[in-house]
């Protein structure tokens, strides 16, 4: 989480692909995939980066029984980022959806856990 907090995305990915291989069932280390494959400061994602997150997210939901409600919250939102839906618009229109959809999801979470924040 550190790695994702500093902007290390490349290495963050490295580490919760390391969890996901040594605990298939991890669900949140496959969400931890799929985040650290956005670079939200720096670029949007190509329909490439988007399969694969969307992947990631589907494999944290298969395995998400074990998970806490906040943390099948932040799966969800993940969902709403890379869901199929927007494929087809165009590439702006669709990050931008993505994005709003994210943040829309995040508020959700954040509004579940007001003294987590």
């Amino acid at each position: 989480m550190a790695l994702l907090h500093s902007f290390w995305y490349e290495e963050a990915e490295k580490e919760f692909v390391q969890i996901a291989k040594d605990d298939s069932h991890c669900a949140m280390a496959h969400w931890g995939v799929a985040m650290s494959l956005w670079h939200q400061l720096w670029n949007q994602p190509d329909a490439k980066v988007v399969a694969r997150g969307w992947s990631e997210v589907r494999a944290a939901e298969k395995n998400q029984g074990k998970a806490t409600a906040r943390e099948r919250g932040y799966i969800a939102a993940m969902h709403a980022f890379y869901r199929k839906s927007f494929y087809g618009n165009s590439r702006k229109h669709d990050h931008e959806a993505r994005a709003q959809a994210y943040s829309d999801a995040m508020k959700k979470v954040y509004d579940s856990y007001p003294d987590e924040s």
